[in-house]
């Protein structure tokens, strides 16, 4: 477990901490032997408070009700994945002491569980149980290394893009120096685009001073126990192809790259207000030049009744892309290339 300078009480105030402990985080619970808040265990409190720290770090960053009502609905899922274990509150470091096939086949039972119930209606719930599960799992120092792939109703494989090697070059070449550097770690690394704008550049807890730094092994850089947003599973290293590292080196101009500050990344050049780069700006430039390139093609929308979909304010026939451009596309095509080293690290060889 990670210890932290601060607490959850001051980090919420006293008022909202009052609140949870009143509202649907439950106290006691049929398993407890003692009337106790599941986040009055350490184990949970400092992770919880872990979490909303690293959403509101930085001199800009507050904490919203939005911030305040997604964790709480975090806590939750975690809460009742331990009440269908039926683990007192007090006790959840019984879930740390377990092999870690223990603890995959235990969550895999509960979101089977879950599903034959038709708790989960969509992809999006499912991901987000096991995402909270597993960040849990992954702050207290264990990890779950096997979940449900899921996917969205109404989709399938044949409407994704599939981009070429020429494709991922040609789209780069077009975009300005940020961006550049943003999908290169998206394609290069195999991040997604909140691990690269939210993760990748945040600073540590109460501090001003980046999370992250890249290290040295011989002559390749990497980054060290690295922690997606969304999943929070620790990465041991990652380590960044050499056309990555050219870029950085020449946009900052370092002959080190140990040197680079990456509270610095991806931030826009305004000189009196500079703000970092938003994930939909980035979405947009991307879509943009790959239209541009006619890799995807703008075809006209249609409502689910099958009538062609309007603008409500032009009345004008709305256009959407044939095929699905998420934010998915450069770290699927990093997970279907890791394999071929002549791509990511020609320099290597």
């Amino acid at each position: 477990m990670k210890s932290l300078k601060t607490n959850l009480v001051s980090v919420l105030g006293k008022e909202t901490y009052d609140s949870w402990l009143l509202g649907n985080l439950l106290k006691s619970g049929k398993y407890s032997k003692s009337n106790v808040s599941i986040i009055e265990n350490p184990l949970v409190s400092d992770w919880i408070t872990s979490k909303i720290i690293s959403n509101t770090s930085g001199t800009t960053k507050k904490l919203t009700k939005t911030t305040i009502s997604s964790k709480r609905n975090i806590v939750k899922q975690f809460q009742d994945y331990v009440i269908y274990n039926e683990i007192a509150f007090e006790n959840v470091e019984k879930l740390l002491k377990e092999s870690q096939l223990e603890r995959n086949n235990r969550v895999s039972i509960y979101i089977d569980y879950l599903m034959k119930l038709g708790k989960l209606e969509n992809s999006t719930i499912v991901n987000s149980i096991q995402g909270s599960i597993m960040s849990w799992y992954s702050f207290n120092g264990k990890r779950i290394s096997d979940y449900k792939e899921t996917y969205k109703s109404g989709t399938s494989d044949k409407d994704e893009l599939i981009l070429t090697n020429d494709d991922v070059r040609n789209i780069v070449e077009g975009l300005n120096t940020q961006y550049q550097i943003a999908v290169m770690f998206m394609y290069g690394c195999g991040f997604r685009i909140s691990d690269v704008l939210l993760e990748l550049p945040s600073s540590k807890p109460n501090s001003i001073k980046a999370k992250y730094r890249f290290k040295k092994f011989k002559d390749h850089y990497y980054i060290k126990n690295f922690t997606t947003y969304k999943r929070q599973v620790q990465i041991n290293y990652v380590f960044i192809p050499t056309e990555l590292e050219n870029t950085l080196k020449g946009t900052f101009g370092l002959d080190d790259l140990t040197k680079l500050d990456f509270t610095k990344l991806f931030m826009n050049r305004s000189a009196k207000n500079p703000k970092r780069i938003e994930s939909k700006s980035v979405r947009e430039a991307i879509e943009k030049r790959a239209l541009k390139l006619d890799i995807i093609h703008k075809v006209d929308a249609f409502n689910t009744d099958g009538t062609l979909k309007k603008n409500n304010a032009t009345k004008e026939p709305e256009k959407t892309f044939d095929l699905k451009f998420g934010n998915h596309t450069f770290r699927k095509f990093f997970t279907t290339k890791a394999r071929d080293p002549e791509l990511l690290f020609p320099e290597w060889l």
